[in-house]
């Protein structure tokens, strides 16, 4: 899109179509805005609600349940990670290789 400066377009420095696309994304901004602070609500809404129906000693359980699950996933991933390092670095394509020759 390129400016147009034409004094017979009654010094309209934008086109039709660039002012619709600007006026457009304001609006989805805007949208996304509203829809943002809609969410911040429902979360913080969510919150006070979890004290409702668990005690406090029931929601530190589920967060160290959750701390735990976190930590042992992070650990499986670089197990994971590992091992592939290490079958990467013994050419464990050779094998394969070697095996569809057979």
């Amino acid at each position: 899109m390129h400016v147009i400066e034409d004094q017979e377009n009654d010094y309209t420095w934008y086109s039709e179509e660039m002012r619709s696309r600007v006026a457009m994304i304001f609006d989805l901004a805007a949208q996304m805005s509203e829809l943002r602070n809609v969410l911040e609500q429902i979360k913080a809404e969510a919150k006070s609600l979890r004290q409702l129906f668990f005690s406090d000693e029931e929601q530190k359980e589920m967060q160290a349940l959750s701390s735990g699950f976190d930590l042992e996933m992070r650990r499986t991933k670089q197990s994971i990670l590992n091992n592939l390092m290490t079958y990467r670095q013994f050419g464990w394509s050779k094998i394969f290789d070697e095996g569809k020759r057979e």
